[in-house]
Order: structure tokens, then C-alpha cells, then sequence
């Protein structure tokens, strides 16, 4: 169940497990503490990468120790590929002794922790994750590459077989295990044989009712995406009105030939539209139904809706210059929240059935994920 409190993203802090990260504050060399962008970084390993300045760990994540050479190597290429050479942007969260410790995303706004996570190259760090927006989606992400044996898991997997293999005891084990499993089959075949009509009248029920499981979450799916699509297009309404209203105070503020309202009585800014969030707080536990990437914009939308927005005062003596920079920001983060709002509607647009026929045609495939 995710759960996300009503602040900003970037105030959702990691717990502090026994001091283990320390805050970048009273760091000197770092200008903004709590983000960067445009960041030129290069992977050495799944889990950490190298600027000319300085190291940084992916937060949320780490690599096991005595992973073997080529693990390491394709944990090192999967991080560059993710990067592809560009410029990364960065939440920095603490320091872990000379390292700083951040959560980053690529140029195609891809989360790079998670990303390795999802490839196998690396496992969630559980005491950073607890209890933030974050944890059900990286520990989902983790689940199922463990599933599909992806990276370290199938490395995990065949070391586990060779050991068994080696060690005489188990081998004894096993063949038993196996004379056992064979008196099973053979009395399984007997009781077939005796039963077989009676078998094939429960298998056919418990198709019937798997798939009317099924059926049912298929059209959970379909309603919690479109509740959450219906409040999102309200949302981006109520933000494009929000936007009309200051950039038109904006082009007053850069009108030079004109003396704008704030500089007569004074003026408020209002940081952040007043949004809704009530559809997303009553069905936090049912986001999973959704696809990793369509549940993880989601998140990161209404992570950045305050129900108490903040206000900027414009004092009438206050300089033009930093009036409008006090403008444009609200404008900027406006357009930033509808462009992701836009976004989700696209993706929950993409799986919606046309058509009653293709409806139902969803319903009789069990394994269809919403969302792509």
C-alpha cells in the first residue's frame, strides 16, 4: 500500500537508519544541498556513479558484496546505457561517509535506482525505502526480477543449485525427495485413473472461477484508472485557469510602459494550484493494479500537490525584476504539473477498450498488463 503524505516531493525524506546517512547541509562544498541538474556523471558500479567533483549512491538501492567480476561490469554497462551520456538530474538525500548519497533520474526522466532494480543489477536498500512514496514500487520492482531471475537472482539461482550439487548430504536428500516424489505421482496416477471424470468436473470449475477472478480485477483496473483520469483531467482544467491567470500578470510585470498592480496596493502570488487529491487518497492500496511506470508517474503527480498551497507576497516597493522571478516560477511549476497530468491521461487513454467486443476480449486474457 503506498502512502503519501499532502507536502512536497522533495520534502518525502528517508528515515535516518542509525545515523547512517548525514545531512548535506553543513557541507561547504555543496551550493543547493537538496537538488542538482545537468549533472555529467559516469556508472562504476549498479549502485554508484563518479563526477569530477565528487561520488554519488543511488538512494533506495545497493549492490551485495562478493558479486563476481562480470556482474559488476553488467551492472556498470546497464547504469552508462540508462544515462546513454547525457546530463543526469539529482534529489541529494545525505552524505554516506565521502559519498552523496541521492536519488537520480536520467535525461528521459528515468528513475536510475529503480531501473537497476527492475534489470537485477541491483537490490532495494529496505532501511532507506521504509516508509516513503517510494517503497512498494521499488520492492515490486525487486519481486519481480527475483521472478524472472534477472541479474543477481539467476546468478543467486545457479550458485545455489552448484552448491547443492557439491554437497554429498543434500544429494542423499535429493534421490530421496525424488523416490518419494515418484510413489506420489504413481499413487496421483492411481487415484486419476479411479477419479478421472470427477477430476475433470473440478478442473472445469476452478477454470470458471479463476477467470471470473480475473474478469473482476481487469474491470478494477479499468475503474480505478478511469476515477483517477477523471480527477487528473479536472486537475490539468484547473491548472491551465491557474496559468492563464499569472501570465497575464507576468506580461503586465514585463510591460515596462505600464505600472503593474502590485507596485499600487501590492499583490499575493499563489506558489502552487489548488488541486484535488481525493480520488488518489482513497485508492493508494489499488494503485499497484496499475503498471510500474504508469503507478510511478501517478505517485509522482500527486506527490506534488499541496492541499495548502504557499503564498509569495509582492510588496509595492518591491524591485520588478524580482516580482517577475517570483511570477515565472509559479508559471513554470504550473506547466511542469499539467505537462505530467497530460502525460498520465495519454498513457490511461492508451488502454481503455474501444469497444464493449474489446472489452470482453481483455477479460479472457489473464495475463494483460494495463498500461504497457
Amino acid at each position: 500500500m503506498f502512502f503519501i503524505a499532502n507536502q512536497d516531493l522533495w520534502a518525502q525524506e528517508p528515515r535516518n537508519e542509525g545515523g547512517a546517512i548525514e545531512t548535506l547541509g553543513n557541507d561547504p562544498s555543496v551550493q543547493n544541498p537538496r537538488k542538482a541538474t545537468d549533472i555529467q556523471a559516469r556508472a562504476v558500479n549498479a549502485s554508484h556513479l563518479k563526477t569530477p567533483e565528487y561520488m554519488i549512491g543511488l538512494w533506495g538501492i545497493e549492490t551485495p558484496d562478493g558479486l563476481s567480476p562480470m556482474l559488476i561490469l553488467e551492472g556498470r554497462i546497464g547504469l552508462d546505457r540508462q544515462i546513454g551520456g547525457f546530463p543526469i538530474q539529482c534529489d541529494f538525500k545525505g552524505l554516506r561517509g565521502k559519498v552523496r548519497v541521492a536519488q537520480c533520474a536520467s535525461y528521459q526522466d528515468v528513475d536510475l535506482g529503480l531501473s537497476m532494480v527492475q534489470s537485477g543489477l541491483a537490490v532495494v536498500d529496505r532501511g532507506l525505502v521504509y516508509n516513503t512514496v517510494f517503497e512498494e514500487l521499488y520492492l515490486q520492482a525487486e519481486g519481480q526480477a527475483r521472478m524472472s531471475r534477472k541479474g543477481i537472482w539467476g546468478y543467486l539461482d545457479n550458485d545455489s543449485k552448484q552448491h547443492q550439487t557439491d554437497t554429498s548430504p543434500y544429494g542423499i536428500i535429493a534421490v530421496v525427495l525424488l523416490a518419494g516424489i515418484a510413489l506420489f505421482v504413481g499413487l496421483i496416477a492411481l487415484i486419476v485413473r479411479q477419479g478421472f471424470q470427477r477430476m475433470n468436473e473440478l478442473q472445469a470449475e476452478s477454470i470458471d472461477i479463476f477467470r471470473s477472478e480475473q474478469r473482476l480485477k481487469v474491470k478494477e483496473k479499468y475503474v480505478i484508472a478511469s476515477m483517477l483520469a477523471s480527477e487528473i483531467e479536472s486537475n490539468t482544467s484547473k491548472i491551465e485557469a491557474y496559468l492563464m491567470v499569472y501570465r497575464e500578470m507576468l506580461n503586465k510585470i514585463n510591460d515596462v510602459q505600464s505600472t503593474p498592480k502590485y507596485m499600487e496596493s501590492g499583490d499575493i502570488v499563489q506558489k502552487q494550484p489548488v488541486l484535488d487529491r481525493n480520488v488518489f487518497d482513497s485508492n493508494t492500496d489499488k494503485i499497484d493494479l496499475l503498471t510500474p511506470s504508469l503507478s510511478s508517474k501517478i505517485i509522482h503527480f500527486y506527490a506534488r500537490i499541496k492541499t495548502k498551497p504557499d503564498y509569495a507576497t509582492l510588496e509595492p516597493d518591491m524591485p520588478r525584476a524580482e516580482a517577475k522571478n517570483l511570477v515565472e516560477q509559479a508559471v513554470r511549476q504550473g506547466e511542469q504539473l499539467k505537462s505530467r497530468g497530460e502525460e498520465i491521461l495519454t498513457m490511461i487513454e492508451s488502454f481503455r477498450p474501444k469497444s464493449k467486443k474489446a472489452e470482453e476480449s481483455v477479460e479472457e486474457k489473464p495475463g494483460l498488463k494495463l498500461g504497457g
